[in-house]
């Protein structure tokens, strides 16, 4: 029974406005020497997009990466932490979610582990997403 109060709570609260099921995440990539710069949206429900494209299903698992790391920026977000960069030349990265914003480098020094994970994640869906 509880399952079941769980499931129709989640039906509710993403039909909320529009039957739109909300953004999970947006992590934002740019410069590194392909110069690269692309933003990748991940959905509540599964979805994914880059830079505004085609809305493309990711894994069960991917969604599980991205909630998680969504959990463990938590306080750098809520409190707009930016980390500086170490040496030039890295890629930048942006973490932005219903709580707030957070950018670091990968050149950064002293980066939580969940910044890794973030920049993984983005490694892993952009084959998949922008293309």
């Amino acid at each position: 029974m509880t399952r079941l109060a769980v499931a129709a709570l989640a039906a509710v609260s993403l039909a909320g406005c529009g039957g739109s099921p909300g953004d999970l995440m947006a992590l934002g990539t740019s410069g590194g020497p392909a110069g690269v710069n692309q933003t990748i949206v991940v959905r509540l429900d599964g979805g994914a997009s880059c830079n505004r494209g085609q809305l493309r299903n990711i894994t069960n698992s991917q969604l599980l990466v991205a909630d998680a790391i969504v959990r463990d920026a938590k306080p750098y977000t809520t409190r707009a932490q930016t980390f500086p960069p170490g040496r030039a030349g890295g890629r930048a990265f942006v973490l932005r979610d219903q709580d707030g914003t957070v950018r670091w480098y990968e050149t950064s020094t002293g980066l939580p582990p969940v910044f890794a994970r973030a920049e993984l994640l983005a490694l892993r869906l952009t084959p998949l997403l922008c293309r």
